[in-house]
């Protein structure tokens, strides 16, 4: 194998194999040693990519015969092995989704916490200025928006936690796909990961649910002493009658 033909073979190998590329570029071919490639089958599929099923050796040695590539057995390329392979990147791919939907729910509770707490600032500063009719007809609108905002923080949460449900279907069926497949490594870290994410998730709506017995209260606490505030009035609107 030439120079420019084996050129050509590692533009072939950066499309389908990122190790097949980083294995390669490791040593530039000269003229006295080069990386030996064997091709082994066709191509092998996974989900919706393709890859070559190669392998890299060592250098040939200047005293030996460069035409005769080291190899190992192609037998080893057995079926088994293959699906436990491409069940152990099913299961990193939907830890993945798995992951990042945690961590998108995990924001938006917080979010919603946060949304909730103003909403509560706000009630408590309109049972403060009752009386003050200009203060309140500026807080009321605020308070209207803020409502809005709360119900819209809440469907991004609901959106989540139903998007979090089917993540975790998934990563299990992943999961026993790969125990099935003797993958029992790639299984019990997928259930590790399930766990830890109901755990972080199941931490951010206690914060949420602490604010809306908050929410709950100040809402309470505002009807209280808008209803003594209007008996109030009326009592001294009768007196100056």
């Amino acid at each position: 194998m030439n120079v420019t033909k084996f050129r050509a073979m590692l533009r072939l190998m950066h499309g389908f194999s990122r190790i097949g590329k980083r294995s390669l570029m490791g040593r530039m071919p000269n003229l006295s040693s080069y990386w030996t490639i064997r091709k082994f089958g066709s191509l092998v599929t996974i989900g919706t990519g393709m890859s070559i099923c190669a392998q890299v050796v060592k250098p040939a040695d200047d005293k030996a015969d460069q035409s005769t590539p080291l190899s190992v057995d192609p037998s080893s390329l057995t079926h088994p092995v293959l699906i436990r392979n491409a069940a152990s990147l099913t299961v990193n791919a939907a830890s993945t989704l798995l992951s990042q939907t945690s961590i998108g729910l995990i924001d938006a509770l917080h979010d919603y916490a946060k949304e909730i707490y103003t909403l509560i600032s706000l009630l408590d500063h309109e049972t403060a200025m009752l009386g003050n009719e200009r203060s309140l007809e500026k807080i009321w609108p605020l308070i209207i928006q803020t409502r809005n905002e709360v119900e819209d923080k809440k469907q991004a949460v609901e959106k989540l936690e139903s998007m979090l449900h089917f993540a975790i279907k998934v990563v299990e069926s992943a999961s026993a796909a790969a125990f099935q497949s003797g993958g029992e490594a790639a299984a019990l870290g997928a259930a590790e990961r399930i766990h830890q994410a109901q755990s972080q998730v199941e931490g951010a709506k206690q914060i949420v649910q602490q604010a809306k017995d908050r929410l709950n209260d100040a809402q309470r606490d505002s009807i209280v002493k808008t209803s003594k505030h209007a008996e109030g009035t009326e009592e001294s609107t009768d007196k100056e009658s």
